[in-house]
């Protein structure tokens, strides 16, 4: 019986024991978190790219560092402190950006820590452009003797200056002007000439016109200057925007030239072709005698051109029908002026054309009646039909 009872008791008792042990492992408390692993340690640092050459002043390159740790992973948001070591060649900005500023050598360090690693920067500039330099004000600096400078840059492809660079000069024709090893300008004879200015395989080139100085003296002289009835400053060494009748525009360039009515004598002389920029030649009620020289045809900018009342005589030259600019022509009284107007003339595209109280005439072919219906004002003559002559 009590054996009995026993067995029943550890039956009873056992289930007790298992809910015992079941709630213990729910009663206790949450199992401790993985510890922390420990900050990546720099162990090393790297410079993208090591060197680079830059070849214009403000050129830029961007340097990019790479921090390391002992397994050779980056670290990405490690600290890193940038400095150029000749900052008078090239500066870095505080993310690595690289900027030249002068020729030479850079050495430029990224610092992280106790670490740092260095790039080779070299600013060497190269020349792609050669520019002669001329004044918004159009004058030209001067030698003490009162010589033109001309002044080339030989430019990086930031257009900032290369240092040291050589240049050398040349002019198309030296007959009219020669220029020095150092843009030094020696005028010859007024005229124009193309000065250019080389650096290696660079150049650049300028259209010089010589001042009309020289040519105006030997105007002055074939047209008996001292009796003019004005020529004030007329062979002085002022300016010649100063001497009596003449006028200059941009750069100092002759434009107008106006002694009509002054008592010119003698005659034109070809000189006179020498003052290219020429926009009005008025030389008109004076004594000018001879023909007209057949230089004025080279006064490609002529839009005027006056010589009435004198005593020119011969004929027209064929040179003056390729003025493509000449908008009035006036012959007028030069009684000893004769013939039919040169068949170049039907090239012109005057407005105005005054023949009257010469010999000249407009010849009678359609071409030339269909030229002389597009001026506006004319007053000139047709030439006789042989045909219709009386013998």
């Amino acid at each position: 019986m009590t054996r009995l009872c026993l067995r029943l008791v550890c039956i009873a008792l056992l289930p007790a024991s298992l809910f015992v042990l079941s709630t213990c492992g729910k009663d206790s408390s949450t199992a401790p978190s993985a510890p922390t692993p420990p900050a990546p340690v720099p162990a090393s640092i790297e410079i993208t790219p090591a060197s680079a050459t830059l070849n214009a002043i403000d050129q830029t390159v961007q340097l990019a560092p790479m921090v390391l740790d002992e397994n050779g992973a980056e670290i990405a948001d490690a600290s890193v402190t940038w400095t150029s070591g000749a900052v008078d060649v090239a500066t870095v900005n505080d993310q690595g950006l690289v900027t030249a500023v002068n020729n030479g050598s850079a050495v430029i360090t990224a610092q992280s820590g106790s670490l740092s690693a260095s790039a080779s920067i070299t600013v060497s500039q190269v020349p792609v452009r050669i520019v002669i330099e001329i004044p918004t004000t159009g004058r030209l600096m001067q030698t003490d003797t009162g010589q033109n400078i001309l002044v080339a840059t030989v430019q990086d492809r930031n257009g900032h200056p290369v240092a040291g660079a050589e240049v050398t000069w040349s002019s198309s024709d030296e007959s009219v002007a020669t220029v020095s090893d150092q843009g030094v300008v020696n005028e010859v004879s007024s005229g124009r000439t193309q000065i250019t200015a080389r650096s290696g395989d660079l150049s650049d080139s300028v259209n010089y016109g010589v001042s009309a100085r020289i040519a105006l003296a030997r105007l002055y002289e074939a047209t008996n200057g001292p009796d003019w009835t004005q020529n004030t400053n007329w062979l002085t060494d002022a300016p010649v925007e100063e001497w009596h009748g003449v006028t200059v525009g941009l750069f100092g360039q002759l434009t107008i030239l106006n002694l009509n009515n002054n008592n010119l004598g003698g005659s034109i002389p070809m000189d006179v072709g020498q003052l290219w920029p020429l926009e009005e030649l008025n030389l008109g009620s004076n004594r000018i005698s001879g023909e007209i020289p057949a230089t004025i045809g080279k006064l490609e900018y002529l839009g005027k051109l006056n010589l009435s009342d004198n005593q020119l005589s011969g004929e027209i030259p064929a040179e003056l029908g390729y003025l493509a600019n000449l908008r009035g022509l006036f012959l007028q009284d030069n009684e000893s002026l004769s013939g039919p107007l040169p068949d170049s003339f039907t090239n012109l595209e005057l407005q105005t054309l005054n023949l009257d109280g010469t010999e000249l005439c407009v010849p009678a072919s359609s071409e030339f009646q269909t030229w002389i219906e597009g001026i506006e004002n004319v007053t000139a003559s047709p030439c006789p039909n042989p045909e219709t002559e009386v013998p």
